[in-house]
C-alpha cells in the first residue's frame, strides 16, 4: 500500500511540477507579449511626435483640380486647371510681389504674364 501511495504521490508531484512549468512558460510568454506591446507603443509615439508637434508653422496648401483630355478633332492634349482666385492671388503676391486683384476692375495687366510664368 505504501508503494502505491508513493507512486501516486510522485505522479501527482510530477504532474504538478509540469503544470507549474507550463504556467511559468505562459506567464513568460505573456510578459514578452506585454513588453512587445509596450515597445510598439513607444515606437509609435516616437515616430508620431514630429507629426503631432509640427514645426510651429501652419502648412500652406492650395486647392485646384486638373482635367486632361485628348481631342481627336484637334489631335492635341487639352488641359483645364481650376484654381481658387484667392489662392492664385496669394501665390502671385508671394512669388512676384504682384497685387493681382483678379476678376475685378483693378486687375493688374501683368497678371496673365505672371500666371504664364507660373
Amino acid at each position: 500500500m505504501s508503494s502505491l501511495f508513493t507512486f501516486c504521490k510522485r505522479a501527482f508531484d510530477r504532474s504538478l511540477h509540469l503544470r507549474r512549468l507550463r504556467l511559468k512558460k505562459i506567464v513568460a510568454e505573456d510578459h514578452s507579449y506585454d513588453n512587445m506591446i509596450k515597445r510598439l507603443r513607444f515606437l509609435l509615439l516616437f515616430l508620431s511626435l514630429p507629426m503631432i508637434m509640427g514645426n510651429g508653422v501652419a502648412h500652406k496648401y492650395y486647392v485646384s483640380t486638373t482635367e486632361i483630355a485628348y481631342s481627336e478633332e484637334d489631335q492635341a492634349l487639352q488641359m483645364i486647371v481650376r484654381v481658387f482666385i484667392d489662392d492664385m492671388e496669394v501665390l502671385l503676391k508671394e512669388r512676384y510681389g504682384l497685387e493681382a486683384n483678379m476678376d475685378t476692375v483693378d486687375e493688374s495687366p501683368l497678371t496673365d504674364e505672371h500666371m504664364a510664368k507660373y
